[in-house]
């Protein structure tokens, strides 16, 4: 799957920028965003609620940010979110497929492996402006990196992916935002990824105890 479509036309509400993409030519007087963070906290994190079935064929459950609505069923898609306007920005788009290079179930103990695997595909992209990295987001960790991306009509946008192996299924979680506002949304795609878990790896609740009937005394 390529990560440069053309994507279709995405009408965006005006949002003052922490940084300044490429694209946008503002915020040049603007500080810099702060470096990229190896690890987040589940409380540092944006809440998230469970109102949606389990998705791709049952294998999955994943959280929907407050505050943000699910779209319509596409077939290329497991599920994907907007905030206000379901056509336009920021949306994120979350997919699945099978893993590539034989990537295994991605854990803290072999994320810079699978790190190495990423960043192999993705490195001769022209668009590539942040390398991929391993993030760890609450107890789940991912690979993160972060390309350029062009509407219909030539507008400039930021596309964020984060990926792992859950499941034997690769799982992309993609945010896409106006040129210089990632830092705004991107620890929403981060409360994805750390909610996000397999049917298999839901807790399992333990049935109540029944309550004990009292003993009758002797008559």
């Amino acid at each position: 799957m390529s990560n440069r479509p053309f994507l279709p036309l995405l009408l965006a509400t005006t949002i003052v920028a922490e940084g300044c993409s490429p694209f946008t030519g503002e915020g040049s007087n603007a500080a810099p965003p702060p470096p990229p963070r190896a690890a987040y906290a589940i409380q540092e994190l944006p809440e998230v609620e469970f109102n949606l079935p389990d998705l791709d064929g049952g294998r999955v459950r994943i959280p929907t940010p407050i505050g943000w609505n699910s779209g319509s069923k596409q077939n290329d898609r497991v599920v994907w979110f907007y905030h206000r306007d379901r056509t336009g920005l920021p949306r994120i788009i979350i997919t699945a497929s099978q893993p590539e290079d034989g990537a295994q179930e991605t854990n803290s103990s072999n994320l810079a492996q699978f790190v190495t695997t990423v960043q192999a595909r993705v490195e001769q992209e022209k668009d590539l402006i942040e390398p991929a990295k391993g993030i760890q987001l609450g107890d789940s960790a991912w690979v993160r990196y972060v390309m350029l991306g062009r509407t219909k009509e030539r507008r400039g946008i930021d596309r964020q992916f984060l990926k792992a192996v859950r499941s034997n299924r690769e799982y992309t979680i993609e945010l896409q935002v106006l040129g210089g506002t990632i830092h705004q949304f991107k620890t929403v795609a981060y409360a994805i990824a750390a909610h996000l878990s397999t049917v298999d790896e839901k807790a399992v609740v333990e049935p109540a105890t029944p309550p004990v009937e009292p003993t009758k005394p002797p008559e």
